[in-house]
């Protein structure tokens, strides 16, 4: 058993864990549920004392950010640990717990809509960068039906969308296929793929939702449910759109929708 001093509200509490109770009661596993709860009730209450829910995720932000540092020492302190399997499980869960508050950062700045400055992006080379870049990671990603394409955005939130999309559909899918497609007018469609599967009609809108996580019990989703909440906020704030599908034959498929192509000169 470990004991870990944790700073809260002007507080110091001992915090005691296990690092090897499992995955069931790992350090990760209580943050996720922590956090939940917290961000679920701090959203509403904060909402009605201010009026302004956007005032929740600003808060949402700080701790988040907060918490970045006493993690990294947690890293440092769990390194000393002589137990090799014991190591291995707090450093696990650790990891884990800093993708989180990651994600929370992420969808906080999705859903201010951070200013990032308008470039034009040539979508094929940017698709064959990102899928080498899973590829290189051992991951199982393909990339088909590309053609020379430019759009006027934010690369760096264009980018952030695809690897949640990405991400999503090899949790769930274990693999992602990216295609392009001209939609009519002048927009162009990114699609993600997978085989994974799908979800109910129902829940196609509602998992875009913050803090949407499907599943009950043990087979309820990991993570915060925040990934496609900010991809759907970063899509629109590129004056784009998210939508999900289920795909014939099973799977899912995300299709991000950009204005303002047009090919290259």
């Amino acid at each position: 058993m470990l004991f870990l001093p944790v700073h809260c509200h002007n507080h110091d509490v001992t915090a005691a864990v296990s690092p090897a109770s499992g995955a069931g009661g790992s350090i990760a596993a209580r943050a996720i549920e922590m956090a939940s709860g917290w961000l679920r009730g701090g959203r509403k209450r904060t909402a009605a004392k201010v009026g302004d829910p956007r005032t929740s995720t600003e808060l949402l932000a700080s701790v988040s950010h907060d918490l970045l540092t006493p993690i990294t020492r947690m890293k440092l302190r769990a390194e000393l640990i002589s137990a090799c399997a014991v190591q291995q499980k707090f450093m696990a869960d650790l990891d884990e717990v800093d993708g989180l508050v990651r994600s929370i950062l992420a969808y906080a700045a999705s859903a201010h809509g951070r200013a990032e400055a308008c470039v034009n992006v040539e979508l094929a080379s940017l698709l064959r960068c990102l899928t080498l870049d899973y590829r290189d990671s051992g991951k199982d990603v393909e990339l088909s039906d590309t053609f020379p394409a430019v759009v006027p955005t934010q690369p760096r939130s264009l980018r952030r969308i695809l690897t949640n999309l990405i991400d999503n559909a090899l949790k769930y899918g274990g693999a992602a296929e990216i295609a392009m497609e001209i939609d009519e007018g002048a927009s162009l469609s990114i699609r993600v793929l997978d085989r994974g599967p799908g979800l109910p009609e129902e829940h196609l809108r509602t998992v875009i939702r913050p803090f949407v996580r499907l599943g009950s019990g043990s087979n309820v989703a990991e993570g915060l449910g925040l990934g496609l909440a900010t991809a759907s906020n970063l899509a629109h704030a590129l004056s784009g759109s998210l939508s999900l599908s289920n795909r014939e034959g099973g799977g899912l498929k995300a299709e991000l929708r950009l204005p303002g192509y047009r090919q290259p000169c």
